[in-house]
């Protein structure tokens, strides 16, 4: 009986976290008023203080910081001498780090910065400036910079007498530039929508000697989740740069129109029956489909092949002179993605090709993307097509479920040992997109279950550097659940470096809108940042997330995300769930494994979190901003409460909660329920 009254007790004071309140705000960590302390900041990058003297931080040739105090002053007494010096063309590039750098500024130091156009400047070791990109003072130095190393948005940071140069890759490493110099003079770091780090009330700042270089390990790192539709203001494609995470895999590929006309509907992955509609081409040509909703790859072996082929390049033609280079200089490559969760062709002439190729399906489809890029690679060489015209242009496929096995191995030396069929040395650029569907996330990275998917990772790297990579991890049919992608991440993250990945897709509930629960926004925020640098520590990242998220309430929601971490490994356990759990039902949606005591220890966890930021009420946008980061992660165990009789609520306990619910999901902005399904209808059944 006092085991029932501890109980009851415990459930009635969870119930606390029901009351009802505001969102909105700004969140920024809590400052020192000693200007002069020296803080390291979180193992990567020093704050510039006034008792800083040097730092050097260098994780290899791509992220090194190094910087030492200077006797000139960058700020004093609140003013500043110094002066923006910007092309007088200015790239998107340097428009969005002028923007940025102003902003970030001006909120540290209280100063509005001067920019001057670099018309006739050259450099003077009097004159003091930041300069931003390919500037006529920082061609005047006549430095011999590699600027194809930084890639397209690496950077470099350095000084030359009173006059600091930041310059950047091809799109946006001046912004990137930009970021790296307001984290280490002022502690920046971004979040979520409205979460960052910033020291402020700087008075007094001294210029840093920098020798910096920062260029990422992943080329193109997809955006996801909360920021992929983020609007076009400024603000709003903000959230996205300041995570540097701005590209899609979709905005690199030519589009493919189902039709002739460019008004017709667009498809760039899935999309093989774009290229060969089977109500167009299916009578006529029976042989080019599998029987299954698939291609068959091989045309059955049938002469027609030559058909099929030419086909699909007239297509991929038709794209480039709707979208030529000059125009549209985005557009890299080309994929022909076979169709979604369907078979590959087991026809007597593929199956030839798979037995004769390591076992692999991948086979005919890479010797078809080839057929076909040499068609188009020919078309392109013609005068009259110079217009549209392309350098280094990649025909792609997709490694992915049935093509996944590469079809080839090494030798005994270690080099790729493949067919001579498949060795294509006519200089058409044939390209996998390795969409890794059985490498099993909720695990680490390293362990024996992924163990076929890395040597298929390393395999498709070595034969083909610059392959791109897309991952899994979530529940893909209930969004509300917490999936552990901590300890997979930096061992995943490291061998796509170490392995010549050049862009990353982490399909993370990768449609998701506004806001999201399960700490998702955590994990977002980890691939952002190791995706960039795989070396950084991963503790040091959850440190920083949780103290700037949650201020006061960081051990409570700590404690609740290590909780967490304990449960999803206890049902991988008991329910000897594989690479295939992301495609479970509604797990938040039974009691089969969220039980009762995990719905009273979250809970708790969230009380206690509600309680320790009671004292920002006298601060009511930081208050709101930081419950609703609390509200965020109260939606599990709420989903769960709301969905199950658990047996925890009288009847209008529930209704508070069903009402709260619904006003956290609309307020902060959450639209599915689950992978492309809106969750109005639950919300409206209530």
């Amino acid at each position: 009986m006092k085991k029932i009254v501890i109980f009851l007790c415990l459930i009635m004071s969870l119930l606390t976290v029901f009351a009802s309140c505001k969102k909105g705000g700004n969140s920024t960590e809590p400052e020192s008023d000693n200007n002069d302390e020296f803080v390291e900041y979180s193992g990567e990058l020093a704050v510039n203080t006034e008792a800083l003297k040097q730092f050097e931080k260098k994780y290899n040739e791509n992220h090194k910081f190094s910087y030492k105090t200077t006797e000139t002053y960058m700020v004093k007494d609140g003013k500043t001498s110094y002066k923006v010096v910007v092309p007088e063309i200015e790239t998107q590039s340097v428009s969005y780090a002028k923007s940025e750098l102003s902003r970030f500024f001006k909120e540290a130091t209280g100063i509005d910065l001067k920019f001057v156009k670099d018309t006739g400047l050259t450099h003077n070791a009097e004159n003091r400036y930041i300069s931003l990109g390919d500037t006529s003072l920082y061609k005047s130095l006549n430095r011999s910079d590699d600027m194809r190393s930084l890639k397209k948005d690496g950077t470099k940071i350095f000084t030359k007498d009173n006059t600091v140069y930041i310059i950047g890759g091809a799109e946006i490493g001046v912004l990137n530039g930009v970021y790296d110099f307001l984290k280490i003079n002022f502690g920046f770091e971004y979040f979520f929508t409205d979460s960052y780090t910033l020291r402020t009330n700087v008075t007094n700042l001294k210029l840093l000697d920098y020798d910096v270089t920062d260029v990422s390990d992943i080329e193109y790192r997809q955006r996801i989740g909360y920021m992929a539709g983020s609007s076009d203001t400024t603000d709003g494609k903000m959230i996205s740069y300041r995570l540097r995470l701005r590209d899609s895999y979709g905005d690199l590929l030519l589009p493919i129109h189902i039709g002739d006309t460019k008004t017709t509907e667009i498809k760039n992955n899935h999309n093989s029956l774009y290229f060969l509609p089977d109500k167009k081409y299916g009578e006529t040509y029976p042989e080019f489909y599998s029987g299954t909703g698939q291609l068959c790859y091989t045309a059955h072996g049938k002469d027609t092949y030559d058909i099929m082929t030419t086909i699909c390049a007239e297509k991929i033609e038709q794209s480039l002179v709707w979208y030529p280079a000059a125009e549209y200089p985005q557009y890299k490559a080309v994929l022909l993605g076979q169709m979604d969760n369907v078979p590959m062709c087991k026809c007597t002439e593929c199956m030839r090709m798979k037995s004769e190729h390591n076992d692999a399906n991948s086979a005919a489809l890479m010797k078809f993307m080839h057929d076909v890029g040499k068609k188009v690679d020919a078309w392109m060489e013609l005068e009259e097509n110079a217009a549209y015209r392309r350098e280094d242009f990649k025909y792609m496929f997709f490694a992915y479920l049935d093509t996944s096995r590469p079809p080839f191995g090494e030798d005994s030396n270690g080099n790729i040992d493949i067919a001579a069929d498949l060795k294509f040395n006519d200089g058409v650029s044939v390209a996998p997109f390795f969409a890794q569907s059985h490498l099993h996330t909720g695990v680490s990275f390293d362990d024996v279950a992924n163990i076929e998917q890395k040597e298929y990772i390393r395999l498709w790297g070595k034969a083909y550097p610059g392959t791109w990579a897309w991952s899994y991890g979530g529940f893909y049919n209930d969004f509300f659940t917490f999936w552990d992608l901590y300890s997979f991440y930096p061992g995943y993250y490291k061998y796509l470096k170490a392995n010549n990945y050049s862009l990353t897709f982490p399909q993370i509930k990768s449609c998701q809108t506004g806001a999201d629960t399960g700490f998702n926004v955590l994990a977002i925020y980890m691939y952002s940042k190791l995706a960039w640098n795989s070396e950084l520590s991963v503790e040091n990242i959850l440190d920083e997330y949780f103290n700037a998220m949650y201020a006061e309430a960081a051990e409570p929601m700590r404690e609740m995300f290590e909780y967490l971490r304990l449960w999803f490994a206890r049902c991988l356990k008991d329910n000897n769930w594989g690479w295939s759990a992301n495609m479970n039902g509604s797990i938040s949606g039974s009691m089969e494994f969220v039980k009762q005591g995990d719905i009273v220890t979250m809970f708790r966890h969230l009380d206690d979190a509600y309680s320790k930021i009671e004292m920002y009420k006298k601060d009511p946008a930081k208050y709101a901003s930081l419950k609703s980061h609390i509200d965020m992660e109260w939606l599990f165990p709420a989903k769960v409460s709301v969905s199950n009789d658990t047996g925890l609520f009288t009847e209008s306990q529930l209704a508070e909660i069903k009402t709260n619910f619904k006003t956290y999901v609309r307020t902060l902005g959450i639209q599915y329920i689950k992978e492309f399904t809106s969750i109005e209808p639950f919300i409206n059944s209530l």
